[in-house]
């Protein structure tokens, strides 16, 4: 089947990678001048080659083969130029079963076809061969490039409209033997992952088919007709720009579940360790204290997962954003590269007020002890500046004039945002308010902040039973945290009248 004398001209490989098929030539010896196809496994249950194909006829031929991407399936193609001979057309070899063999195939006679090259891509199969009456005296034809078309089991030969006119290079001289050292089909023509490349008929320059839209380009070079390929290539190559979209989305859409996912169980592990907890000092302590070791518990938490997104996957959407700034793209890929940034710069800024409302700078900046003048106001006005573009529902935040900011600890100012935040989350989702607004006041010793809304309210009997309620946390959060301080809070509403929240704190 293959000995000293064989020479492989090409190989094919299956879309699996597992199978190929050579097609080879004997050179001297019994055989002189057999051509064949032999089928090769890398599989070692079918490790044994196969021959799928032998032909035999005055002078060489050169039959090809290609893969079939859009079929998984073997094509190969035998030039029957020779008077009477019967075996010339298509062979199209079919997996069956995990493989493919010499008994399982579908056959095209062709009564008189020329010599040609087979190549092949994932838009389809595709032949170079000559064309034109035979000449004896010296036969250097030019070629044209043919499109495989498949009806059911039959294949059949088109020439691409914008290639009817285009002449391409002769591939070879029929009569003569194979000579390596002159122009082979790779040195005339070739495929790549969207297009065939092949030198013109006046044989300095080349053309460029582009099989995604069968237009044609022509370039003075072979360098020129791989360098546009390889830009072509990266606009349309999934990897460049959607997979690069879809991986931002995931990746969002992911953290956003898991951020959810553990505060569920920061919840659940913040009161299982309470009730776990055995020692007296611990058991003995007031309801103030067990909500002051929740609420430190989760606080550090919050801050831990904040330093993560930052540290990390912010950082990782930047790269993205800046690999898509810097790809060079054309015209019509510029949109989508504008709409790839946009995307990632969108995602940063959700992130970073997913971070803020897991942890504000203005906290994070302070250790767990410090007393610090940390400007509350600031941080109030920046969740109300994300309350707006998030709900599209204004909400302005006003100091009294004569308002001078504390000096509070950080446990005060955390507390103090996570009230004022868990009332804005109170009118994002159950108010149907147009407006909201806060105000922050100092009455003698005391800190009062006003949060209203114009929303459909709340009478005073519904809000006592969702505070003692174990399905409505928020409210009662907002009351323990305030009892924490030593502070007080009232929730003043009406049926249809809006709400308004009145924190009170001495200081």
């Amino acid at each position: 089947m293959m000995d000293s004398n064989s020479v492989v001209h090409e190989i094919a490989t299956s879309m699996d990678g597992n199978w190929q098929v050579a097609g080879m030539v004997q050179e001297g010896g019994e055989y002189d001048g057999e051509e064949s196809f032999v089928l090769f496994s890398t599989d070692f249950y079918w490790n044994k080659p196969e021959k799928l194909l032998s032909f035999k006829q005055s002078g060489w031929c050169l039959p090809s083969v290609c893969t079939n991407y859009q079929r998984d399936s073997f094509i190969v193609y035998y030039p029957n130029w020779t008077p009477g001979h019967k075996d010339g057309g298509f062979y199209e070899f079919i997996k069956k079963n995990g493989r493919y063999s010499a008994l399982n195939f579908n056959r095209t006679f062709i009564e008189y076809s020329e010599i040609g090259k087979l190549f092949s891509n994932k838009y389809g199969c595709y032949l170079i061969k000559l064309f034109g009456e035979y000449n004896p005296v010296g036969d250097g034809r030019n070629c044209k490039l043919y499109k495989l078309d498949f009806d059911g089991d039959k294949i059949s030969l088109k020439v691409p409209e914008q290639m009817n006119d285009i002449e391409l290079h002769y591939i070879t001289w029929r009569n003569e033997k194979l000579k390596f050292d002159s122009p082979t089909f790779q040195d005339l023509a070739f495929s790549t992952e969207h297009a065939i490349i092949a030198l013109d008929a006046d044989g300095e320059n080349w053309w460029y088919f582009n099989c995604t839209d069968e237009s044609v380009k022509k370039f003075n070079s072979r360098e020129e007709a791989v360098i546009y390929d390889q830009e072509f290539q990266k606009t349309q190559n999934p990897s460049t720009f959607q997979f690069q979209f879809i991986y931002v989305l995931i990746i969002f859409f992911l953290l956003v579940v898991l951020i959810c996912l553990y505060f569920y169980l920061l919840k659940r592990k913040a009161k299982t360790q309470l009730q776990k907890r055995s020692s007296p000092s611990l058991n003995d302590v007031n309801a103030k204290e067990k909500n002051r070791f929740i609420f430190n518990i989760q606080e550090m938490e919050r801050s831990k997962i904040s330093r993560d997104i930052h540290d990390s996957v912010i950082q990782d959407i930047r790269v993205i954003r800046l690999e898509a700034e810097n790809l060079e793209v054309k015209e019509k890929s510029k949109e989508g590269q504008k709409h790839i940034q946009q995307i990632a710069t969108d995602c940063i800024v959700k992130l970073r007020n997913i971070c803020y409302n897991l942890t504000p700078v203005e906290l994070m900046n302070h250790s767990q002890n410090a007393s610090s003048q940390i400007e509350l106001v600031s941080i109030i006005q920046s969740l109300a500046q994300q309350f707006t573009a998030r709900t599209h529902v204004p909400c302005s935040v006003g100091v009294a004039e004569s308002f001078d900011y504390p000096v509070l600890k950080k446990e005060v100012t955390q507390n103090l945002f996570r009230v004022v935040q868990e009332a804005l989350n109170n009118i994002e989702k159950h108010s149907y308010a147009t407006k909201a607004s806060i105000f922050i006041n100092k009455k003698d010793s005391r800190l009062v902040i006003y949060i209203n809304d114009d929303g459909i309210g709340c009478n005073t009997q519904t809000i006592t039973e969702k505070m003692k309620s174990n399905e409505h946390l928020g409210l009662r959060s907002m009351k323990d945290r305030m009892e924490l301080l030593g502070g007080k809070i009232d929730f003043i509403s009406s049926q249809d009248d809006g709400m308004e929240v009145r924190i009170e704190l001495e200081i």
